[in-house]
């Protein structure tokens, strides 16, 4: 679908970048925007054109590329994590959250990738408690935890 053999973050047009110093953020997925309808806008053309822009970047020295993906796992399954160096898994304090972080981090074990979870909107008390002990059953390690805000 991608007729260059090789990508540069510089032909990435400004609009559909973030960039500060040598990190740019990108974003996969849907574009809810063109969803007009009901039972309308199938995600896997975008996950094929995913993975073959990620394969097919390449990076200057010191360039770092952060893929901020859909949640869940259906990027996984178009392969999307392939030319990818390193995942960072975002989970919120909720049981499905924590499945699937866990499913996430067997995945990218799998792919012989570096893994990090980050704890997102985690309030004080009880509920922090339980998801540090949860985290633990599932032999997970939060690089970090964020509180919750209001």
């Amino acid at each position: 679908m991608i007729e260059k053999e090789k990508i540069t973050l510089d032909e990435i047009p400004q609009e559909c970048k973030a960039k500060i110093g040598k990190i740019t953020v990108i974003l996969t997925g849907k574009i809810t925007d063109k969803i007009r309808e009901p039972m309308e806008g199938c995600a896997c053309p975008m996950g094929v054109v995913s993975k073959e822009f990620i394969e097919k970047l390449e990076l200057k020295d010191q360039e770092v590329l952060i893929v901020d993906t859909e949640a869940g796992m259906k990027h996984f399954g178009r392969g999307v994590e392939k030319g990818i160096d390193t995942v960072i898994i975002v989970a919120e304090p909720s049981f499905e959250s924590i499945e699937v972080a866990s499913k996430a981090w067997e995945l990218t074990q799998k792919l012989r990738k570096d893994v990090y979870l980050i704890l997102n909107k985690v309030p004080e008390g009880e509920i922090r408690e339980k998801l540090k002990k949860l985290v633990e059953e599932k032999e997970l390690k939060p690089a970090g935890i964020i509180p919750y805000d209001e």
